[in-house]
């Protein structure tokens, strides 16, 4: 199974890069193949560039009134980064 990479759509689930598609996608046929549950395919898979670059995104994303949810790992000065994306009022 793989989720889509597209900006079409009402949600996305927004991550760093595309390395972090293929390990979503691997872990979620892994999942479906055990019948487990498994990513939801209404949400499509969107690269951002980077921690850096993900406001741009956010910003798209809710100005436009579509569903976003963020996955993205966290290094020393990450944390004040996302949290100030999660304080952000779009």
């Amino acid at each position: 199974m793989n989720l889509p990479i597209t900006f079409c759509g009402s949600q996305h689930h927004l991550v760093e890069g595309p390395s972090d598609i293929l390990y979503l996608q691997s872990l979620s046929s892994a999942l479906k193949r055990r019948g487990r549950t498994s990513l939801d395919q209404q949400w499509a898979l969107c690269p951002s560039g980077g921690i850096d670059k993900m406001h741009t995104f956010i910003s798209l994303f809710a100005g436009n009134h579509l569903d976003v949810a963020v996955l993205a790992d966290q290094g020393a000065g990450d944390k004040t980064k996302l949290n100030g994306y999660k304080e952000t009022k779009f």
